[in-house]
């Protein structure tokens, strides 16, 4: 049974809003302390489930066999895993800012003797400067249009690349 489309679409759902929560720069919302936490959490949740959507269109390709859309489901899960790595790169530096925040999350790395560790030490400032930063809302582009081309080339594995104007528009620029 391919369960890749019931898997694929709460994280495109999650990332999605993510990235607009990144473009949306009113300081009354990036000023409040819950912000932070909110993107976290889509973007942490969202790319862990991007993984298993990943991994659930690696079953469903196995599922469809030869039917002449290689080429085609070759570029979506380029895409696919583009878009992956890019929201898992984005959530480690979620991660890592979150637990220079959290007080009980700091004595653990402490016992465990992480600050030990200059890598472990760069990664904990670097997320810490740009999750708060607006230097966010490039990788949130990138990521939120290899989320859209990804999910047009999905359309088209499934639909066919006439379904739309907008998956005829990304089927043509790509093939």
């Amino acid at each position: 049974m391919n369960v890749h489309p019931f898997i694929v679409h709460f994280p495109v759902a999650l990332l999605s809003i993510y990235c607009l929560m990144e473009l949306v720069r009113v300081r009354y919302l990036t000023s409040a302390p819950y912000w932070f936490y909110v993107k976290g959490s889509f973007v942490i949740i969202g790319a862990s489930g991007a993984g298993a959507a990943y991994k659930s269109g690696e079953w469903a390709k196995e599922l469809l066999g030869d039917n002449g859309l290689e080429q085609l489901i070759e570029t979506h899960a380029r895409w696919a895993k583009l878009s992956t790595l890019l929201f898992g790169l984005i959530a480690i530096l979620y991660i890592a800012a979150w637990i220079s925040r959290s007080e009980t999350l700091r004595k653990v790395e402490e016992w465990m003797g992480l600050n030990n560790l200059w890598l472990y030490t760069a990664l904990k400032k670097t997320g810490n400067y740009l999750v708060d930063s607006f230097l966010m809302i490039l990788p949130a582009l990138i990521g939120l249009a290899g989320i859209v081309i990804t999910g047009a080339l999905g359309g088209a594995i499934v639909y066919g690349p006439d379904i739309d104007p907008f998956v005829r528009t990304i089927y043509d620029l790509l093939f």
